[in-house]
Parts: C-alpha cells; sequence; structure tokens
C-alpha cells in the first residue's frame, strides 16, 4: 500500500524532529544533576525542578541562535537563600540591568517598591526601576515581610504577560541549615524566626515556619503555587535549575546568551550558598 506524498512528508518530519530532540536532550542531561535525588522520595517532587523542560529549551537555544531571546523582564521567584547573589553576579556579568534586594538605584528595597505601588494600583515596573532582571524581590525583616513572588503573581502577568521566571532549587537540607544560620544583621533573628512572625496569604501563616517541616512545607507549597501559576498562564517561560547543578553554568548560557563563565563569577566553589 501506497503512502501519500503528504503522509511520507509528515512522516519524516516527525522522524527528523524526534532524532533532533534525542540529540537536543543529550546535549545537557539530568541525570546525576541532583546530588540530592535519592531523597526525592523523603521529599517530593516540589523540591527538584523540572530540569527537562529547562535544559531542553537551553539546547534548542543552543542548537538555534536565531531563536527569539527570552522575554524581559526576567525575575527571581525563588525564595531566600536560593542563589539570588549567584543569578544577581550572573545577569551583571551579562550586561543586564539587574537589581538585587534594593530598586530605583539602591534608593528602595523590591519589595516594599513594588507592594507600595501595586496596592495603589500603579504599574510596579514601571516604578520600581524598569529593570530587565529582578534577582531579589522579597523584603524581610523584624518590621516587615514582603514577597511579592507570592501576592503579585496576577500582577506580574497583567503588566509583563510574557514575563520570564526563574525558579531556582537547592538541596533542601541545605537550606534549611541556611536559614537557620543567616542573619541580615548579628542583632537580629536569623532567617526562620523572622518567617515565624510573617503572614504570606496561602503559604505560611503567622507562627510557622520556624522548625523544619514547616520550612519545607512553605517552599514545597510555593513552588507548587509557581507552577500551578504558570500552567494557568503558559506565555511564561518558567526556567527551573538547580544551582549547584553540574550543566547550570551552560545551561542559563544557552538560556540568556551569556558568556558561562559569569555563572562561575562569583561561585568557583560549585556548592553555591547565596
Amino acid at each position: 500500500m501506497k503512502l501519500s506524498k503528504m503522509k511520507v512528508s509528515s512522516c519524516f518530519l516527525w522522524a527528523t524532529g524526534m532524532c533532533m530532540w534525542q540529540r537536543i536532550s543529550a546535549q545537557y542531561p539530568v541525570s546525576q544533576e541532583l546530588s540530592y535525588e535519592e531523597s526525592k522520595e523523603k521529599y517530593g517532587s516540589c523540591f527538584f525542578p523540572n530540569l527537562e523542560e529547562s535544559h531542553g529549551l537551553a539546547a534548542q537555544m543552543s542548537h538555534f541562535p536565531d531563536m527569539e531571546a527570552l522575554p524581559t523582564p526576567i525575575i527571581n521567584l525563588g525564595m531566600p537563600k536560593c542563589g539570588s547573589t549567584s543569578l544577581y553576579a550572573f545577569f551583571e556579568c551579562g550586561r543586564k540591568r539587574t537589581s538585587h534586594y534594593f530598586c530605583n538605584d539602591h534608593n528602595l528595597r523590591c519589595g516594599s517598591c513594588m507592594n507600595s505601588h501595586a496596592k495603589q494600583d500603579l504599574p510596579i515596573f514601571e516604578n520600581c526601576g524598569n529593570y530587565d532582571v529582578y534577582t531579589q524581590i522579597d523584603t524581610e525583616g523584624t518590621d516587615m515581610c514582603i514577597f511579592p513572588q507570592v501576592s503579585l503573581l496576577e500582577k506580574f502577568h497583567e503588566e509583563a504577560p510574557n514575563a520570564t521566571f526563574i525558579l531556582p532549587f537547592r538541596d533542601p537540607e541545605q537550606w534549611i541549615r541556611s536559614m537557620k544560620n543567616w542573619q541580615i544583621y548579628k542583632s537580629h533573628p536569623p532567617l526562620n524566626e523572622i518567617l515565624k512572625n510573617c503572614h504570606i496569604p496561602e503559604i505560611l501563616p503567622v507562627g510557622k515556619g520556624g522548625n523544619d517541616i514547616e520550612l519545607r512545607q512553605f517552599i514545597c507549597d510555593h513552588v507548587t503555587r509557581v507552577r500551578d501559576f504558570v500552567k494557568l498562564h503558559p506565555s511564561h517561560k518558567l526556567i527551573e535549575i538547580n544551582i549547584s547543578g553540574q550543566y547550570t553554568a551552560q545551561v542559563l548560557s544557552s538560556l540568556f546568551r551569556i558568556n558561562e563563565s559569569c555563572w562561575f563569577h562569583t561561585n568557583a566553589n560549585p556548592k553555591v550558598t547565596a
């Protein structure tokens, strides 16, 4: 039985596409990319980045340099102590206009700026520096807790429906240890104690976040919420990365067309802790 010319062409294109995809997927393999992979059953998928999608897109962009660049603004939706300093150094090194914690030329904390303008129903990006990249937007301290990556997702979508989101991951136990040990000032309590005084709607009520179980639930609920949001708003690209992964530098380089040496510009040690 003879196949029509159209069917033959379709089959050829499908087979060619599959071969190309296999080559692309092999460029940044995800196997052994996570040093804590054996803990997956213990922690659940919310502690593990979807590397297949991020690595696949990076490989595509590497193979097809004429592909359109990922849209700005690029917004880090990760929580504190998940690599924001490293992301800031990477994009700064790549000559992107980048903010980290402070906006408007260091005159105002990004979280406070975004929250204030959102409450007034004013544009947040336009009034908070109009950066290419926002690498840390949360503000937490003894006097305030603002997490725009939780409370302002709808506003982000309204103002920048094609914004690119980054969601960085790290070993859960390392993250918890970092939250317990890091202090904004020596006179301040550690971050996990500060979280207990926060009220982050939907994921962290007041009084929670002080112990390991509550911290894991906090990060897990946030990751699930971000993934669900992007599923409802597929115009956004969600780039999930492992900040200490073997291929993270190459993946970020391909995705954002920045030399991969910029990722190691700040962290020559692969155990990124910032």
